[in-house]
Formats: C-alpha cells, structure tokens, sequence
C-alpha cells in the first residue's frame, strides 16, 4: 500500500507531466497573439513617399490639419524626423513623421515619407484623409491606394 506522502507526490508528478503539453500550447498561443497585434500595430500605419522638399510638407501638413480642424499639440523633431501630433474627433492620437527620403537617382526629385498613424490600430480613412489634405495644400493629387501599398 502506498503512503499519503507517496501517493500525493506520484499524483504530482503525474499531473505536471498531463499538462506539460498544455503548456507549451498556451505559450504557442500567446505567442501567436503577440505576433497578431504586432501586426494589427504595423499595419495600422499609413505612409507613402511624397515628392516634394520635407520643409514645403511639414508646412503642408500643419495646413492640412488646420483645415480638417485637428489641433496641433506638439511640432518638433524625434531623432532626424519631424514630428507632429494631433487628437482625433474620437480623442484618438494622430502621430505624423515626416522624413527624408533617399531618391532613386542620384541626382532625382527631393521625396518626403510621411508617415500616419491614428490611435494604437490605426484609422485608415482617417489617415489617407489626412494623406489627401496634405497632398491638396501641395497642389498634388495623391497616388491611387493600390500604388502607395506596392512601396
């Protein structure tokens, strides 16, 4: 007959070894979770090259802004990009990085990525919007969607 301390240890030790499979199925689980969101996160970004100087969008952009009547809450750099955020109609962030893009010739049109990005997953419409009014006070028309994703 086996004793209770006996007993209480082999029915341990059965017990984590049931479920040392479902451990690494939970951990296999959140791991696939993180990579979702990570993804959700990335794909939430709008951001296309413009063709033009980075100062003529930066001062394009503030317009923009102004013209959809979204407040300006911070202007200024994050690292060698140009930074400005905004608040949504839904008290969402708006996060717009402006920086320099390299030309594809040597000697090509100055390129600017902008950047977009509305709330922790992003607001696509409410971003391109943004992307279009930018492009409007520049006086140019915007490149079609399926043209901006293949960059």
């Amino acid at each position: 007959m086996l004793s209770p301390r006996l007993y209480i240890f082999l029915s341990l030790l059965l017990f984590s070894l049931a479920t040392q499979g479902c451990l690494a199925v939970i951990a296999g689980g959140a791991a696939g979770l993180a990579g979702a969101a990570a993804y959700e996160y990335w794909k939430g970004n709008v951001s296309e090259h413009v063709p033009a100087e980075r100062q003529a969008v930066w001062q394009a952009t503030h317009a923009a802004l102004a013209d959809l009547q979204l407040p300006v809450l911070y202007s200024g750099t994050e690292g060698e990009a140009l930074l400005i955020e905004s608040r949504s109609p839904n008290d969402e962030p708006i996060k717009i990085t402006l920086a320099a893009a390299k030309s594809q010739l040597p000697q090509g049109p100055a390129r600017t990525e902008v950047s977009i990005r509305v709330g922790t997953w992003g607001d696509e419409y409410l971003s391109r919007r943004i992307l279009e009014q930018i492009y409007a006070r520049l006086g140019q028309t915007p490149a079609p969607v399926h043209a901006a994703a293949s960059r």
